[in-house]
């Protein structure tokens, strides 16, 4: 199964740090009660490089849009190496 390189977070009441981590923590929590898939893998190490690699203050700065006042669906996609890029769908 290929590598994840895109992720999409629901930003609904709570920043895009709080929603990735939280997401993270379902996936965490969903590979130890089931039989883990490559896949599901796949996501877990894109979110944690995307958390590690992300200044979230100046993240939230540039893109205020993304501090979760704005229910919006958010497209986290990985370029090359542990550089992102982040998309915003469906916002009003």
């Amino acid at each position: 199964m290929p590598e994840v390189n895109e992720l999409t977070l629901i930003l609904n009441g709570e920043c895009i740090e709080t929603t990735a981590r939280s997401e993270l923590n379902l996936l965490i929590r969903k590979s130890i009660e089931e039989d883990v898939e490559e896949e599901l893998l796949s996501k877990i190490e894109l979110l944690k490089n995307f958390i590690e690699a992300t200044d979230f203050k100046l993240l939230r700065v540039n893109r205020p849009e993304l501090d979760g006042r704005i229910k919006c669906r958010v497209v986290i996609k990985r370029t090359t190496g542990n550089k992102f890029k982040i998309y915003i769908l469906n916002q009003p």
